[in-house]
């Protein structure tokens, strides 16, 4: 008897010190996303009250976000977060780069993060120990935490800048890996080809109306163009915060695009089907009307890489989807080149940068003398510091706040920091070895797992995993590592938010391999 009433009272001390959040703000998504709002609306009420109109509106958007962060369903997440980032660009230019708007799209990756560790219904942080290269994880980031002591750093604030680089993508592996489902796979690959079709599109429109319009909506657009891309150079920025920046959107999109074309395990309505049909139609004047050569070099080897999973068709497809794409841009190809100056449509010395460009993506000099080797220049820069890097914000889009910080710095005046055009160097001079070693090995890691539980199957989908997915994933990484050679864009947004997020998804697939 008395043994039956401790055991209830202690069942009834348990739930009275249980937390049930369902209880507090509504057990639905729209409930709690409601409830949230209606206590965002009574706080930024009471700050009206003590501040002026404008941070007021701004802090009210930033609430709304975070309610929509706290009631959207987990396995969402990947979703809203590339959507988020479709538009994120374009938020900051018209915002000329509000410094809330601005870490808007790391703060969200953070709550969905935070979410996920604090959801005891998938096993809260219990399941952080099962998130695949753990101890690869936490050794990269606590030597990223290293570089606020380092003695060379540009102080807290730039090394908080430069924090999130490193450490906020990663995220995107745990949300992915711990709550996305195969049958999200294709709805999330539809999603992002018809990101990357929106995005062209906007930018051939924008193309087309005239360089003057964009330019006239924010200063920031005339600080981007860096009073380079104007004219004849002129590259369009879509929904993106940079000029030519779209064409990274279809270089992302590509290999997705051709998976959700030619995979076989899910069947499609024929819309579905026509969206990476309209993608690749697009695509094409997109990658030349951008200029980038590295962004045509990645599509074409990401989507080289996901047909020639299947080798005796990859003639065939190729053949097929290039006729496609040709044929259906041909009217804005024609337009590029046979376009009137005087009526504001292409030049023809637009026209003549276009092609040059195109034409020089074949030459070994457009890649042994557009960027410097990295291994002299590494070497050369490891005798004028120490081994352990010059810490955080030195390099890339991170360090532009803090030039001329940088240039009076007592330290290393002579060390040729910046925009290092190469992964390599850019995480040698703020990490040094130990944090250029670290992340590597994890980078290759996790290509090799993904590379082994796709390439070594003999069919696209077998014992309950789809091959052709983690291949798909694969080819991302891998045309991202291409492009480390020639540019930082692993380290930033968009490339940085694919890059984990295939990450996450292609582990979570390849565990039915191991299983």
């Amino acid at each position: 008897m008395k043994a039956s009433f401790a055991t209830e009272n202690s069942a009834l001390a348990g739930d009275e010190f249980r937390y049930d959040a369902s209880a507090l703000v509504g057990a639905t998504p729209l409930t709690r996303f409601l409830s949230l709002i209606v206590a965002a609306l009574f706080l930024n009420s009471i700050l009206l009250i003590v501040l002026p109109a404008k941070p007021v509106v701004v802090a009210f958007i930033v609430s709304v976000a975070i309610a929509g962060a706290f009631s959207i369903p987990l396995r969402f997440a990947p979703h809203v977060i590339l959507v988020y980032y479709s538009l994120e660009g374009l938020v900051k230019m018209l915002s000329n780069y509000h410094p809330v708007l601005h870490v808007s799209g790391d703060l969200l990756v953070v709550l969905f993060a935070l979410r996920s560790v604090l959801d005891r219904g998938t096993g809260g942080v219990a399941k952080v120990a099962q998130t695949p290269f753990l101890p690869l994880f936490l050794l990269f980031s606590f030597w990223v935490l290293v570089q606020f002591f380092n003695p060379y750093s540009l102080g807290f604030i730039p090394s908080l800048a430069g924090l999130k680089i490193y450490l906020v993508p990663p995220l995107l592996l745990f949300i992915a890996f711990h709550h996305f489902d195969r049958q999200q796979l294709m709805p999330l690959t539809l999603i992002i080809t018809a990101l990357a079709a929106m995005i062209s599109g906007l930018a051939l429109i924008e193309y087309f109306w005239g360089q003057q319009f964009i330019l006239s909506l924010s200063p920031a657009y005339m600080r981007a163009t860096r009073e380079i891309f104007l004219g004849a150079q002129y590259r369009p920025f879509g929904t993106t915060s940079l000029p030519g920046m779209p064409a990274t959107w279809v270089a992302l999109a590509t290999p997705f695009a051709a998976y959700a074309l030619f995979q076989k395990r899910v069947p499609l309505k024929q819309w579905q089907r026509l969206l990476p049909l309209v993608f690749f139609a697009v695509a094409v004047p997109i990658l030349l009307i951008c200029q980038t050569r590295l962004s045509m070099l990645q599509s074409a080897v990401g989507l080289l890489i996901v047909l020639a999973f299947n080798k005796k068709d990859l003639a065939k497809r190729l053949s097929y989807l290039t006729l496609f794409a040709t044929i259906a841009s041909a009217p804005i190809l024609y337009k590029t080149y046979f376009g009137n100056w005087n009526t504001g449509f292409f030049a023809t010395k637009q026209a003549e940068v276009i092609s040059k460009r195109f034409r020089t993506l074949g030459t070994k000099e457009a890649y042994s003398k557009s960027r410097d080797n990295p291994l002299p220049r590494i070497w050369n820069d490891l005798q004028k510091m120490y081994i352990l890097g010059l810490g955080l914000s030195r390099v890339g889009a991170a360090a532009g706040p803090w030039g001329d910080r940088i240039h009076n710095h007592p330290y290393f005046r002579d060390v040729n920091v910046g925009w290092a055009d190469n992964l390599m160097i850019a995480l040698f001079h703020e990490l040094g070895v130990l944090g250029l070693f670290t992340y590597f090995f994890l980078y290759l890691k996790i290509m090799l797992r993904l590379y082994k539980n796709s390439r070594h199957q003999d069919y696209e989908f077998s014992h309950g995993t789809d091959h052709l997915f983690v291949w798909t994933c694969f080819a991302i990484a891998l045309i991202t590592l291409i492009s480390g050679m020639a540019a930082e864009g692993a380290l930033y947004a968009p490339v940085s938010i694919f890059l984990w997020l295939s990450f996450g998804l292609g582990l979570k697939e390849a565990m039915h391999a191991r299983n």
